[in-house]
């Protein structure tokens, strides 16, 4: 499908549909949903629901697209489901290589069929008899073939990865080979700690986790890592995200210099922190929850520890416990901490180019990139806070009051106080919006310092 609506690509291939589910992050699948409307119907697209089924009338569609497009692969499915044969994905290969004018976005949750299959010999000649099929139809297949091209430049492969419990996917991309790897990190259903998969490089066919510092992440100086895209989750039965799982995984990626995508808050947005940074008056808390509902106009409010718990019926004691509220997806929005963050990585022809621009002695490491080759946009510097000081916006960031005004619509009342509902003043060590909704004029928190413990302004 052309044009899609989902926000990091332009447009959907579905050369198989239906799948079954493997994780919790599977539990309110989007496509499951909107297939089994279907199922029965006589005639339609879906009538067997979401059955696996084959699409081969379907391959040929990416080469019909004239003009370049990020297309997303199987966004109804899963190519490297184990009811796909291996000929039919090798298909989908060579269609994807014949049409290099396109990027492909493969996003997967079966990682050891992937890494098995793409480190396979006899996989690359099957992709190679289908290039050589496509050939015989008259497809130019000389640009971008196969037999001198692998992996393929213009496909990025993905894992999904929804909390900490799944990050086993992580190694098995890091040890495919793929000329963009990334992860999809939505929706985010639990904390997700990336640190140990930000340092690792090469090692003939394989990966280690070596105590490297990012710039020497692989021999050519390039993040093993890509792109994260991140997101709450949406639908009826939704889960909520809580903001410190977000901003954990943005602040990882700017250090790494890896580009990030926040695709969504999904149906629930934070209001603000159940508890101020010294406030142990339960009368208070409620009389903050209260406002808090009041603020947001009446809708759900819930309690949701950093553990991912949703308080009820007693005290939370979690000092990180965030009130969430359920806007829906459109007003929720997708401003994290007041920016937007739509980072894309570098192109393989950028990578190209910044790996023959690194240098690595036999006797030694790898040299250094300068800061930025080999992702989308500048060193990650702060964002400016929105009370007026001073900072350099990286690519792709933008103020969530910047946002409305572009799309012509008022600022919701219960984010005109800062990012959020919250000051709009940032802590100098975490470069984050401050976290004390009391919104002090010289004194200010931030929850990610120890203790909740509050700086003031210089």
């Amino acid at each position: 499908m052309d044009n899609s609506r989902i926000e990091w690509t332009n447009a959907t291939w579905n050369p198989v549909t239906g799948c079954t589910k493997v994780s919790p992050g599977c539990d309110h699948c989007y496509a499951e949903t909107f297939a089994e409307r279907f199922r029965g119907v006589p005639g339609h697209h879906f009538e067997q629901g979401f059955d696996l089924v084959l699409r081969p009338e379907r391959l040929g569609i990416p080469l019909r697209w004239k003009r370049p497009r990020r297309i997303f692969v199987n966004s109804m499915s899963d190519l490297f489901h184990d009811q796909v044969p291996a000929e039919f994905i090798a298909e989908v290969f060579a269609v994807m290589a014949a049409a290099h004018w396109h990027t492909f976005q493969l996003l997967t949750k079966r990682h050891g069929r992937m890494r098995s299959l793409l480190n396979d010999p006899e996989f690359r000649t099957l992709v190679r008899c289908e290039s050589a099929t496509l050939a015989h139809e008259g497809i130019d297949v000389t640009t971008n073939n196969p037999w001198e091209t692998w992996p393929l430049p213009n496909v990025w492969l993905g894992v999904s990865v929804e909390d900490q419990r799944r990050d086993f996917r992580i190694p098995a991309l890091l040890d495919t080979p793929a000329a963009v790897r990334w992860l999809s990190c939505e929706p985010l259903i639990g904390p997700l700690d990336l640190a140990r998969f930000l340092h690792w490089r090469p090692i003939g066919a394989n990966f280690q986790n070596l105590p490297l510092p990012p710039a020497h992440a692989e021999a050519c100086g390039l993040p093993a890592l890509h792109w994260v895209v991140a997101g709450g989750e949406s639908g009826r039965q939704a889960r909520p995200m809580h903001p410190d799982w977000a901003r954990q995984l943005r602040d990882q990626c700017r250090t790494a210099g890896i580009p990030l995508f926040f695709k969504q808050w999904g149906e629930w947005a934070p209001v603000g922190p159940l508890y101020e940074q010294d406030a142990d008056d339960p009368e208070a808390d409620e009389a903050r929850m209260e406002a808090a509902a009041q603020e947001v106009n009446g809708v759900r409010v819930i309690e949701l520890e950093r553990s991912g718990y949703v308080v009820d019926g007693h005290q939370a004691t979690d000092k990180r416990t965030w009130l969430m509220a359920r806007h829906g997806k459109r007003k929720a929005g997708r401003a994290l901490d007041g920016w937007t963050h739509d980072e894309y990585p570098a192109t393989s022809a950028d990578l190209t180019a910044a790996g023959s621009a690194c240098t690595a002695p036999a006797d030694g490491p790898a040299t250094a990139l300068p800061h930025g080759a080999g992702h989308a946009g500048p060193a990650p510097a702060p964002p400016p806070s929105s009370g007026g000081g001073a900072g350099v916006t990286p690519a792709g960031w933008r103020h969530e009051a910047d946002v409305y005004a572009e799309a012509g619509q008022e600022q919701p009342p219960w984010s005109k106080s800062g990012p959020l509902g919250l000051c709009p003043m940032v802590c100098p060590t975490h470069n984050r919006h401050c976290d004390n909704r009391a919104h002090h004029p010289d004194d200010h928190a931030c929850s990610l310092c120890d203790g909740w413990r509050p700086w003031r302004l210089p």
